[in-house]
């Protein structure tokens, strides 16, 4: 993919200049992101920011407490989730939290994308990433992948928002023509969802890792700062469209990068390819006991089926031979 153009950047510059009235993260979610540079920082001073906001904590404790994590006992205070779940988990849950709650506000408009579908790809991706993070050896990322996937591809939602004629526009093409959705978008708007929502990430200084990861997960061999993470991020977008689970807005699964092999160890058939069969038994295993996360994460959304037809572009063994 080519280099970041002078073009590309006023063509960016241009859009984001379009947004107003852009939703800005609580203060206490700004506390939070602090915390992860903060050398000093404590369970006690992340309980004592989280507790600040009523309706956050009884959202973290209700994740806590769901069927996803297993613990047998009852979690009854951030104190106690911290100690059971640890710092990182918790203080990501609440990143989520905030995160979804300032973002999957939008209509239903029929003519942008479902936002129920959209929503449910998105959490679909998320627990891939931390099931992949699980698998492969990258334990103290699982909770940091859960969230990079959960917002991979909220510039979707900003330029559904914010650009509402223009990604109708999108959204036509990709139905005509049968091509992605990134596609569709660079043709009319001349950038893509990937390098809005990194804008996103920056105005509300997410961590690099994760503005990254929102960046790069179509281009993943680029990635620099964590290129795990986004690795992560991009075979669990994969992986999630071969499940048919929820909808990132097109029916087209994305390619594969090869190169991604020597930053994720994926076990192979053999025929040396990616053993798609075993990460999708794997996945659909661990889809059915996060159903409750899910919809405690995504504020119960309502969940959809998947149409039996979504998939009519090249088919995931397709993909992953690439």
């Amino acid at each position: 993919m080519k280099k970041k153009s002078a073009i590309d950047t006023q063509r960016l510059k241009r859009i984001t200049q379009a947004i107003i009235n852009l939703p800005t993260l609580p203060t206490v979610v700004a506390k939070m992101i602090e915390l992860i540079d903060d050398p000093s920082s404590s369970a006690r001073s992340l309980s004592r920011i989280i507790k600040t906001d009523q309706v956050l904590t009884a959202r973290v404790l209700r994740l806590a407490n769901s069927a996803y994590y297993g613990f047998p006992n009852p979690i009854a205070s951030i104190n106690l989730a911290i100690v059971v779940l640890g710092f990182d988990t918790i203080r990501n849950l609440g990143l989520s939290v905030a995160v979804i709650s300032r973002l999957a506000r939008a209509s239903s408009d029929e003519e942008l994308l479902d936002y129920t579908r959209f929503w449910e790809h998105s959490a679909g991706v998320a627990v891939a990433s931390r099931m992949l993070a699980r698998m492969h050896g990258f334990r103290s990322m699982e909770s940091e992948a859960f969230v990079a996937g959960l917002i991979h591809d909220i510039g979707k939602v900003i330029l559904s928002q914010y650009q509402t004629a223009n990604y109708s526009k999108c959204l036509r093409i990709v139905n005509e023509q049968e091509i992605s959705l990134a596609a569709a978008e660079e043709r009319v708007f001349g950038v893509t969802h990937a390098e809005v929502g990194n804008w996103l990430a920056g105005r509300w200084n997410l961590p690099d890792g994760l503005s990254e990861a929102i960046r790069l997960h179509h281009i993943p061999l680029t990635a620099r700062v964590k290129p795990e993470l986004t690795a992560i991020v991009h075979f669990a977008d994969i992986l999630t469209r071969a499940a048919r689970v929820g909808s990132g807005g097109d029916p087209l699964i994305p390619s594969f990068y090869r190169g991604v092999l020597h930053r994720l160890p994926l076990q192979l058939d053999e025929n040396e390819k990616v053993d798609l069969q075993f990460y999708l038994a794997e996945y659909l295993q661990e889809m059915e006991q996060v159903d409750s996360f899910i919809n405690i994460v995504l504020g119960r959304l309502p969940k959809s089926e998947p149409d039996s037809d979504e998939l009519e572009g090249d088919s995931a063994e397709e993909v992953m031979s690439a």
